[in-house]
């Protein structure tokens, strides 16, 4: 890696340990504080940095499976993003020894009982809960050390038939990926609310870790691409291609978060309508207006211009909004469970994002300046026909 990139990963880190340091000690203070919305704020937390980490995981399966000229440049940081699901185990800890404060299905043995949360018992239940959490992660660990394992091996070596290997994984491993991350939303945000259910709610999250990591990705290369090797790579058409990319998914979003919300209007179900209800309170509906307007609208609209999508400082902004977006839309999926039919902000809110993501982006810089930051003898990358 040169000099120039490595030293640009580094400012990030410092800065980013400079936000977990500051960060985890304002979180410190609000666990002892304000313990409800400790939980709500670093579950909303935890949940959109792994999204970054497994959203990489299905974005190199599809570079796998595609061979689309701008996995290359989004590789490495897709490969060191899917290392850090270590640190996500590590992150995840707090929330699984406190998730009887947190669910409050868990261990309920006694007093009210509602049919369709009874009906569930067999699936929520504390043992089933922490064996699927332990499945979820070993299976996310090996698919990723598989890949990322092939990846280095053929930056060493040249070997050509590296390439089949990851694609015959990969094709079965986004399936694999769809279902875990599936399951997994449904345990750690849709049974918050356990007498509801969505035969979406899992494709919501796909979509919108989708948009996360391609937007992160944007959002790096154009902070990088002035910098050797990729100053002489990274032309306007992988931009272009990443905003193609970040426009479908964006797309894809809506049509899941509208589908959605018109099957559940249509059925009128009492089992399925609290959900919405309690996402429509005082300043509730403000912040679904906001989602509309901001996380679809006007990014459909701007990403809709070729040039919009070529320009790098223009590509980049729309990135930043669209990763801070992101956020905001888990809070509207979240925060109602704790707090239905009203807008509760607290300070937590705005700390406990930086915490959380100070310790992961720390952790990503230092795997990311480890390795070259693009693939080295991978032959469907020559770099010598890219550079012409």
């Amino acid at each position: 890696m040169s000099a120039g990139i490595q030293n640009a990963i580094y400012r990030i880190r410092k800065i980013a340990l400079a936000a977990a340091v500051l960060g985890t000690a304002a979180a410190l203070v609000g666990f002892f504080s304000a313990r409800e919305d400790f939980y709500r704020t670093y579950l909303i937390s935890f949940l959109f940095w792994w999204g970054i980490s497994l959203g990489s995981l299905a974005l190199i399966m599809i570079h796998h499976v595609a061979a689309g000229r701008w996995g290359f440049a989004v590789r490495r940081i897709c490969e060191a993003a899917i290392r850090t699901l270590p640190v996500m185990i590590v992150l995840f800890l707090p929330i699984y020894l406190s998730r009887y404060n947190i669910y409050g299905w868990l261990g309920h043995s006694e007093g009210p009982h509602h049919e369709v949360v009874d009906a569930k018992r067999l699936y929520l239940n504390d043992g089933f809960f922490t064996v699927r959490a332990i499945g979820y992660f070993v299976i996310w660990l090996l698919m990723g050390r598989f890949l990322v394992g092939r990846s280095y091996r053929q930056d060493e070596n040249g070997d050509p038939s590296i390439n089949r290997g990851l694609a015959r994984l990969s094709a079965p491993g986004l399936i694999v990926y769809m279902l875990t991350v599936t399951f997994a939303s449904v345990d750690w945000a849709m049974s918050l609310e356990p007498e509801w259910f969505s035969s979406m709610y899992g494709i919501l999250f796909v979509a919108g870790q989708a948009l996360s990591v391609l937007a992160f990705s944007i959002i790096l290369l154009t902070r990088l691409r002035r910098e050797e090797p990729l100053a002489g790579i990274l032309k306007p058409v992988y931009f272009h291609d990443l905003g193609n990319l970040m426009f479908a998914f964006t797309v894809f979003w809506a049509y899941i978060t509208f589908s959605q919300y018109i099957i559940i209007w249509a059925g009128n179900l009492p089992e399925e309508i609290p959900w919405f209800m309690n996402r429509s309170g005082r300043g509730l509906v403000g912040v679904a207006v906001f989602l509309t307007v901001f996380h679809f609208a006007v990014p459909f609209l701007i990403m809709l211009s070729r040039l919009s999508k070529q320009r790098a400082h223009i590509i980049r902004v729309m990135a930043i909004w669209m990763f801070a977006v992101r956020f905001v839309d888990l809070y509207w999926i979240i925060s109602p469970a704790f707090n239905p039919k009203s807008l509760h902000l607290h300070w937590l809110d705005f700390v406990m994002p930086f915490a959380v993501g100070g310790i992961w982006m720390t952790v990503f810089c230092t795997l990311l300046a480890k390795r070259p930051i693009l693939p080295q003898h991978d032959p469907r990358f020559p770099l010598r026909q890219q550079e012409k």
